[in-house]
C-alpha cells in the first residue's frame, strides 16, 4: 500500500501520524486543549456523579476550577484553620499524586475520599486529575465523632459538620476510576484536535513563508544577475591589477633574496652598498637606488647609486660635493626609519627632478643595535605606490644591510685585535725566550706547561723534559711547593722565597722565586720566575767576613773611634773609646756628642751644636 494511503487509512482509524504525535509530545496541554470546553466538561460529569474535581499542571498549577464542591468541604474551609489544614492537607496528597504513575485513592484529613490519576497523552504524562470530596462507605460512628473532634479544633459548628458528612455522596473507587478513565480519553481526545489544528495552522504559515521567500529570492536572484556583468568586470580588473603586483613583490623579494646572498659573501664595505643598489634597480618599479654611508657625525663617507644613468652619478657627486639636499637633511633628522617624500612638492629646487617617471620616493634609516650607519633611497616608478607591503619589505632590505654593516665591522675589529693580539704574542714570546730568569708556567697540579730558554740552560734540561716534570721534582725541598699551593689556594696574592733547584747532574741551584696566579684562556696558571742567586750568595759571604774584619779591627784599635749621625748623635764607639770616656754603650749611644763626651764650645768659644748643623746643612745642599 503506498506511503500516502496508509496515512489516510491511519487517519480514517483514528491512528496518528509521527508529526501528530510529536506535536502533542512537545507541547504542554495548556496549548493543545480549549480549557472553557474542557471546564463545561469537568462541571458536568462533577454535577452527574456529585463528586468535585480539578485538573492540576506537573507544575502543581490548576489548569481549572474546582467543580461541584461538596458542603462538607465548604464547612472546613470557612474558618482559617480548617482553610490552612485543608491546604496542607491537599498540597501532601497533591505530591504523593505527581509522584505516581498510577491512579490513586487518598483521604484527607478530615476523612473524605479523595481520587487522584494522570492525564497521559501518548505515553507522555500532561496534567494531573483530581476527583474528591466524597466518601467510599458510610461513616462509621466513630469516624463521625472523629468529625466531630476535628470540627472543635478548626472552630466549625460540630453538629453542622456531622450532618454535612452523613449527608456526603458514598461512591464505590471502580466509579470514581471509570468516572477519570472517560474524562481523561476525553481530554486526550480534545488535545489530539488541538494538536491537529496547530499543526494545520503551522503547514499553512510555512507554505505561506515558502511562497513569500520564493518570491524574495526571484527578485533578489534578478538582480544578482543584473549586477553580475558589473561584478565580474569590476574582479577582471582587480585581479589584473592584483596580479602586477605580486609580480612587482615577486621581483622584489627576489631582490631582498639577492641582497641576503650578497650580505653572505661580499665583505668589503663599498663593493657590497654598490651592488646593492645594483641589485635593487634591477627589480621593476624602482628608477633608482642610492646609499649613503655616514662617517663621524652626519656627513657621507661614500654616497654611491645605480638606475637613470649618468643622472644617478651626478647626483651622487653634487651630495658629497655641496653637502646635504633639504630631503637628505630631514630624512636624518627624523624619528621614523621610513619616510616617503613627494617630489612633485618637496622636491622642486632638486636639480635632478625630471630624471624620474615617478612621483615618490623613499628614504629608510639604515640601522642596527641603534646606531644609524646611512640613508637607503628608492625612487619609485609611476605605477608604484608606497603600500604597507612595500615599506615593509624596503624596512627589511635595509635592516638586512644595517645587519651587514655591523657585521662587517665586527670583522674589522677582530682582525685588529687577533693582529694585536698576535703582536703581543710575539713580544711576550721574545721576552719570553730571552729573559736571563728563569720562567717556569704550571698548572695546578704543579706541572709545567711552557718554561723558556733560561730555565732550560739553568737547570740542564731539554724543553720536552720539563714540560713532562712538574715543580716539585726540582725543588730540593718542600719549602717551594708549599709557597705554590698557599698562592694557588689563594692565601697569598703572590709568593717570594728563595730555595734550591736540583740541577739534572744533581747539583743544586740556589734561586730567588717570585710568583703569581693568572688566567690564561679561562684557566688559572702559575707564574714561577727564578733568579739566580748564587753570585749575589757569593757577594753576601764576602760582605759578610769583611764586615767581621772590620769590627774586630775597630774594636781592638788603640785609638778613639766614635760614629755619630748628622746630628751628632752617637751611634758607635769602641772599646778603646768606651774605656777613655769611661761610659758604657747603653750610657752614650743615641746621646748627642756635645755635652757628654766633647764641651758644648770649643777654645776660641764657638758653639759646637750649631757647628755641627752647620756642617750637616752644607753637606745636604751638596
Amino acid at each position: 500500500m503506498p506511503e500516502d494511503d496508509r496515512r489516510a487509512d491511519g487517519h480514517k482509524s483514528g491512528l496518528r501520524t509521527d508529526q501528530e504525535v510529536k506535536m502533542s509530545e512537545s507541547l504542554p496541554l495548556q496549548e493543545l486543549i480549549d480549557f472553557a470546553e474542557l471546564q463545561d466538561i469537568q462541571d458536568g460529569f462533577s454535577r452527574t456523579i456529585c463528586a468535585s474535581s480539578v485538573i492540576f499542571s506537573l507544575e502543581g498549577d490548576a489548569l481549572t476550577r474546582f467543580s461541584n464542591p461538596t458542603r462538607f468541604c465548604s464547612l472546613i474551609q470557612s474558618t482559617k484553620e480548617g482553610m490552612r489544614r485543608c491546604f496542607k492537607s491537599f498540597m501532601d496528597m497533591s505530591q504523593e499524586a505527581l509522584e505516581s504513575d498510577e491512579p490513586r485513592l487518598m483521604h484527607c484529613f478530615a476523612h473524605g475520599a479523595h481520587f487522584a490519576a494522570p492525564i497521559t497523552i501518548d505515553g507522555e504524562r500532561k496534567a494531573t486529575m483530581f476527583v474528591g470530596q466524597f466518601a467510599t462507605e458510610e461513616f462509621s460512628p466513630e469516624k463521625l465523632k472523629e468529625i466531630e473532634e476535628i470540627a472543635a479544633k478548626i472552630n466549625v459548628d460540630p453538629e453542622q459538620l456531622v450532618r454535612a458528612a452523613k449527608k456526603m455522596l458514598v461512591v464505590s473507587e471502580d466509579a470514581i476510576l471509570s468516572y477519570s478513565t472517560a474524562l481523561s480519553q476525553i481530554v486526550e481526545v480534545i488535545a489530539r484536535l488541538g494538536a491537529q489544528a496547530i499543526e494545520l495552522r503551522r503547514a499553512k504559515d510555512v507554505l505561506q513563508e515558502s511562497h513569500n521567500n520564493l518570491e524574495t529570492r526571484v527578485q533578489e536572484r534578478t538582480a544578482e544577475l543584473a549586477e553580475a556583468n558589473v561584478v565580474l568586470k569590476r574582479e577582471i580588473a582587480e585581479r589584473k591589477l592584483a596580479e602586477e603586483r605580486i609580480e612587482h613583490l615577486n621581483s622584489v623579494l627576489k631582490a631582498i633574496r639577492n641582497v641576503n646572498q650578497l650580505i653572505m659573501l661580499e665583505k668589503d664595505r663599498g663593493a657590497l652598498l654598490q651592488k646593492t643598489c645594483d641589485i635593487l634597480t634591477e627589480a621593476r618599479g624602482y628608477d633608482a637606488a642610492w646609499f649613503g654611508l655616514l662617517g663621524n657625525g652626519e656627513n657621507f663617507a661614500r654616497f654611491v647609486g645605480s638606475g637613470i644613468g649618468e643622472a644617478v652619478t651626478r647626483f651622487c657627486e653634487a651630495v658629497m660635493r655641496e653637502g646635504h639636499f633639504p630631503c637628505i637633511r630631514d630624512a636624518l633628522s627624523m624619528k621614523e626609519m621610513l619616510v616617503v617624500v613627494d617630489r612633485s612638492i618637496e622636491c622642486s629646487d632638486c636639480p635632478f627632478k625630471g630624471a624620474y617617471t615617478g612621483k615618490a620616493t623613499a628614504i629608510i634609516h639604515v640601522k642596527h643595535a641603534g646606531r644609524l650607519y646611512g640613508l637607503l633611497m628608492i625612487a619609485l616608478a609611476a605605477d608604484v605606490d608606497a603600500d604597507t607591503e612595500e615599506r615593509l619589505l624596503l624596512r627589511e632590505v635595509a635592516s638586512d644591510i644595517g645587519f651587514a654593516l655591523h657585521g662587517i665591522e665586527l670583522e674589522e675589529a677582530q682582525r685588529k685585535a687577533d693582529d694585536a693580539l698576535r703582536e703581543s704574542e710575539e713580544k711576550y714570546r721574545a721576552l719570553f725566550e730571552t729573559a736571563k730568569d728563569a720562567i717556569f708556567l704550571a698548572d695546578e697540579t704543579g706541572k709545567f706547561v711552557d718554561v723558556n730558554r733560561a730555565a732550560c740552560e739553568s737547570l740542564g734540561y731539554e724543553k720536552e723534559e720539563l714540560l713532562k716534570m712538574s715543580n716539585t721534582e726540582i725543588d730540593a725541598d718542600p719549602a717551594g711547593y708549599e709557597a705554590f699551593v698557599k698562592v694557588w689556594d689563594g692565601l697569598a696574592k703572590e709568593a717570594k722565597f728563595e730555595v734550591k733547584q736540583r740541577r739534572k747532574d744533581g747539583t743544586l741551584l740556589p734561586v730567588e722565586i717570585n710568583g703569581k696566579i693568572f688566567e690564561s684562556g679561562g684557566k688559572q696558571i702559575y707564574l714561577a720566575i727564578a733568579r739566580d742567586v748564587t753570585e749575589r750568595k757569593r757577594a753576601d759571604k764576602a760582605l759578610r767576613e769583611s764586615e767581621a774584619k772590620y769590627r774586630e779591627l775597630v774594636e781592638n784599635a788603640n785609638s778613639i773611634i766614635v760614629r755619630m749621625d748628622t746630628d751628632g748623635n752617637v751611634i758607635f764607639l769602641n772599646e778603646f773609646a768606651r774605656r777613655f770616656f769611661g761610659y758604657t754603650d747603653d750610657e752614650l749611644v743615641g746621646r748627642n756628642v756635645v755635652g757628654t763626651i766633647v764641651p758644648e764650645t770649643d777654645t776660641a768659644g764657638r758653639n759646637l751644636a750649631a757647628m755641627i748643623r752647620d756642617i750637616r746643612d752644607t753637606r745636604a745642599k751638596v
